[in-house]
């Protein structure tokens, strides 16, 4: 959920664009039998996700994996679509606008550049990298703010990705590739916008992973991360069990932590306030 304001859906509502898209009478229908050859192996996709007790597409797939291409497939074909550099600067709800402001208050940029924070993220988009990319005050310091504050995707991400940096003529002066954890199969680096390329999508589908998957190597990581933290907040997360079991969470009392809860109802604030002790979860 910590993605939404820069117009991504939900993990709810992914999985209902999902079976959108995956309708027999869906405009887009066509174009994604065109990956898979096959209008009964769709069929049967949305069959199946339809009479699930899933909420989310990922959780779907660790059960089904014989779908697992289609489903990567239609995920990167339906976040793709939401590249749009103009939603991360839009004010409301804006919490990228938010932190940079006060990380930056009353400080030179050898200074901003300095502070100890680290981003784990279970969303495969890259807006918070691009929102990082306009926030020097020059070429030079944006290109320095992407290759300091490092983002650990723990679900791999869309494609590497590749900044062109500008002035304020739109001129390019420098470019830069950001690349992941696990991402040997992916391009060389794939801008941040919309493409409905087969080609593209199928790509960026690769770099996309599952809990079965082998992506031990990004949660040790996070590990490391978090219990080296003094503070801790969770955005837009969601406390399931599993996820808090797989970060260890369970030896983190005793730091500052404090999340939000947008969304979640009474008896699921209070389940994931009761893992941590002394937590403000709002």
């Amino acid at each position: 959920g910590a993605s939404v304001f820069c117009g991504y859906p939900t993990g709810r509502q992914l999985l209902e664009k999902i079976l959108s898209v995956t309708d027999g009478h869906s405009s887009q229908f066509e174009y994604i039998r065109t990956f898979t050859g096959s209008s009964h192996q769709i069929i049967r996709f949305r069959e199946r996700l339809f009479r699930s007790s899933k909420n989310r597409i990922d959780e779907f797939l660790e059960h089904h994996p014989e779908f697992l291409n289609l489903g990567k497939f239609l995920i990167s074909y339906i976040l793709i679509q939401c590249e749009n550099e103009d939603k991360l600067f839009e004010q409301k709800d804006n919490w990228y606008k938010y932190l940079y402001s006060i990380m930056s208050q009353d400080c030179k940029f050898d200074t901003f550049i300095q502070n100890q924070v680290s981003f784990i993220t279970f969303n495969y988009d890259r807006s918070l990298e691009i929102y990082n990319s306009y926030s020097g005050c020059t070429t030079g310091d944006s290109k320095k703010i992407v290759e300091n504050f490092k983002i650990n995707h723990l679900h791999g991400v869309l494609d590497n990705l590749f900044i062109e940096f500008k002035n304020e003529q739109s001129k390019i002066l420098e470019n830069a590739i950001i690349s992941y954890n696990n991402s040997k199969t992916l391009t060389d680096g794939r801008r941040y916008f919309t493409d409905n390329t087969r080609d593209i999508i199928g790509k960026a589908a690769m770099g996309l992973k599952i809990i079965s998957e082998d992506i031990q190597d990004n949660f040790d990581e996070a590990i490391e991360t978090l219990n080296n933290s003094e503070r801790i907040y969770f955005l837009g997360f969601g406390y399931h069990p599993v996820s808090l079991k797989r970060l260890k969470c369970e030896n983190l009392n005793g730091k500052f932590i404090s999340g939000t809860a947008f969304g979640m109802g009474e008896m699921e604030i209070e389940r994931a306030s009761k893992y941590f002790k002394d937590t403000n979860i709002m």
